[in-house]
């Protein structure tokens, strides 16, 4: 019972300042559609493995706005960035045939190791549910676009380099395979820094140690669709989480100012 009640506690606590973060997190709403700048670590909707999570961003959207909402689209827990969500059923139908039809055009900023290419692709298949299982599944295509941003050399040695690369890179998947982005870049030896999963463990553990860092570096920067009734392009953008600047401070990107703007 003790127990039960300091879970209670705990779970009502992270609620209530969720609440008060995601009033300020909201980057666009009219009356077709919301999106959050989701944080890094906040999961998308409860599921059959990660049931016990104490808050969802669809929980916290649909009491923002007291009442039935739909996301659209996916966004992996620990990246953050722009989450979209249709505020009813026709309007989710019409957003996810978007996405279907790739009708959308997401761009996201992630913080890679070593330096990458001024431009450049990657065309690679990819096997649902990761590389290493279900191997008798097909591979499908998968196509990945990036342009370098900023690159730093910092004097933290990295056997068997003396010192070490980071790059930031601007990310457009023309393909929506499942983690495509970092399974794409760590297809180039260029690992998503705070990447757990498909990441370098060197590199995830240099990221805390000299930046006090603890997340991935994957951000959800904008998202593009023409809006389902005004059929208006609507660009919709979420600014770059302070991370960001503890590695590449004096660097300038696109997308720190929010467009809610939506022609009627």
């Amino acid at each position: 019972p003790f127990a039960t009640v300091v879970t209670t506690t705990l779970n009502a606590t992270v609620l209530e300042l969720s609440h008060t973060l995601l009033r300020r997190q909201v980057v666009y709403e009219d009356e077709c559609m919301i999106a959050i700048n989701k944080p890094s670590g906040l999961i998308v909707h409860r599921s059959d493995i990660a049931s016990r999570v104490p808050v969802a961003a669809l929980q916290l959207v649909r009491d923002y706005c007291d009442a039935k909402v739909w996301p659209v689209h996916r966004l992996d827990r620990p990246t953050s960035g722009v989450l979209l969500f249709a505020k009813s059923r026709d309007v989710a139908n019409e957003l996810t045939n978007k996405f279907a039809r790739k009708e959308v055009s997401k761009h996201y900023v992630a913080v890679v190791r070593g330096w990458t290419e001024p431009q450049g692709e990657i065309d690679s298949p990819i096997r649902p549910k990761g590389e290493k299982e279900d191997k008798h599944k097909k591979e499908l295509p998968a196509r990945t676009v990036y342009t370098t941003l900023d690159q730093q050399e910092f004097p933290f040695e990295m056997p068997p380099f003396e010192k070490t690369r980071l790059s930031m890179v601007r990310v457009l998947p023309e393909t929506g395979r499942q983690h495509q982005i970092r399974r794409h870049m760590r297809r180039l030896n260029n690992h998503i820094l705070g990447d757990t999963r498909f990441g370098d463990g060197r590199y995830n553990a240099l990221l805390k140690r000299e930046f006090g860092v603890f997340r991935l570096m994957l951000h959800a920067e904008s998202l593009k669709i023409n809006h389902p009734v005004t059929d208006c392009t609507t660009l919709i953008e979420a600014p770059l989480p302070p991370e960001f600047a503890a590695i590449f401070p004096k660097s300038s990107h696109p997308g720190q100012e929010l467009t809610r703007e939506v022609p009627r």
